[in-house]
């Protein structure tokens, strides 16, 4: 299957992806992002295609670029993001040889993501991933120096704040 949509679905989302940082305002294009950021997630599950290997940095990109768009009122931004997390999450746990050099860049956005989260239960899920993410980094020799200069602001601001059964974990 991958060899016959790989092509149409990353160009797809390459230009949802312009079209989206035209105008981060637009709902529909924000949904099908999301959508197609579920895609990606879902045809690299299991195994690393030789056609998303081969086309690992454009795919990068869409997803650092979509890291990366405006924050806006909209809960469909906020969850696009979301969506992209997802990949991220996964690259960073299955394949880390294979985007260890994005890190970085990745963890600054993820941060910031995380960093905006509300107390909406509809982001917890989007939050627990971003935690995910900093625990597959925390045994990573170079990633050191991201979490001595952030490590107080994530227990002080998002670990500690969050502790608790509210009224949707009952």
């Amino acid at each position: 299957m991958c060899d016959e949509s790989h092509d149409f679905v990353m160009n797809l989302a390459v230009n949802t992806l312009q079209n989206v940082m035209q105008n981060p305002n637009n709902t529909e294009a924000l949904t099908v992002l999301k959508i197609l950021m579920k895609i990606f997630y879902n045809l690299n599950y299991q195994d690393l295609h030789p056609k998303f290997e081969d086309n690992l940095n454009t795919w990068m990109s869409v997803l650092k670029q979509t890291m990366s768009l405006p924050s806006t009122n909209e809960k469909i931004m906020f969850k696009t993001k979301g969506s992209a997390l997802q990949s991220i999450l996964l690259y960073s746990n299955k394949y880390k040889e294979d985007i260890q050099d994005l890190i970085q860049d990745f963890c600054q956005q993820i941060w910031q993501l995380c960093s905006t989260a509300t107390d909406d239960p509809e982001e917890d899920d989007i939050v627990l991933n971003c935690l995910k993410f900093f625990k597959s980094l925390m045994l990573w020799p170079d990633m050191k120096g991201f979490f001595e200069s952030h490590l107080k602001e994530l227990f002080g601001n998002l670990i500690l704040p969050n502790i608790g059964i509210t009224r949707a974990s009952v």
